[in-house]
């Protein structure tokens, strides 16, 4: 809901997306950025576009998805630069997540949250798709610290299966509350 588009795109044709591909891509050499993991919750749409703009330049762009796991957790799926769209779209779909925008997010434009599925068989199918899982906002909403406390957070922090994890909002590991840095240092017990 808060995305916004450049001014004079309206995202309602091949040509606007196209548009907003370029300017991302844009945005991202004159920063120097590299490597960019382009992800939406339970979408694909600008994965493609993005992708196609940066061809031929030195930007990789790794497609993704973010996925809201019961019971109120946001992780990351990335998946190679040369990954199949349309195999990702599979990947939604096989997780319980249909194609039309009804299936994949509420009235409001609030994306829905997977549902009858394990975190280990989340990452079970996203890795038999190709896909890494990282854990975004770590800190923040949504975030794999602010699981409620107990094993279940102890066994999603430490699972294998994520292969990395960020604070949230820029903060750096060295500015977080005496747990979460704990945590990121592997000094909590």
């Amino acid at each position: 809901p808060r995305f916004k588009l450049p001014s004079g795109i309206a995202n309602v044709s091949e040509e606007d997306r196209q548009k907003v591909g370029a300017a991302y891509v844009a945005a991202a050499k004159e920063v120097g950025i590299g490597i960019l993991g382009v992800t939406e919750h339970n979408d694909l749409t600008y994965a493609p576009y993005i992708r196609d703009a940066a061809a031929g330049t030195s930007i990789s762009v790794f497609p993704g998805v973010e996925f809201s796991l019961p019971p109120k957790l946001h992780l990351i799926a990335l998946f190679d630069p040369t990954a199949s769209i349309d195999r990702l779209w599979e990947l939604i779909v096989r997780l319980g997540l249909g194609m039309k925008m009804a299936d994949r997010f509420h009235k409001d434009g609030t994306p829905k949250q997977l549902t009858n599925i394990t975190l280990r068989d989340f990452l079970a199918r996203v890795h038999e798709f190709g896909g890494i899982v990282i854990a975004p906002h770590a800190c923040g909403d949504a975030g794999i610290l602010t699981l409620p406390d107990g094993q279940n957070r102890v066994e999603t922090w430490t699972n294998e299966g994520i292969l990395a994890a960020d604070p949230a909002s820029g903060r750096r590991v060295s500015a977080l509350g005496a747990f979460e840095k704990g945590a990121f240092q592997n000094t909590t017990d």
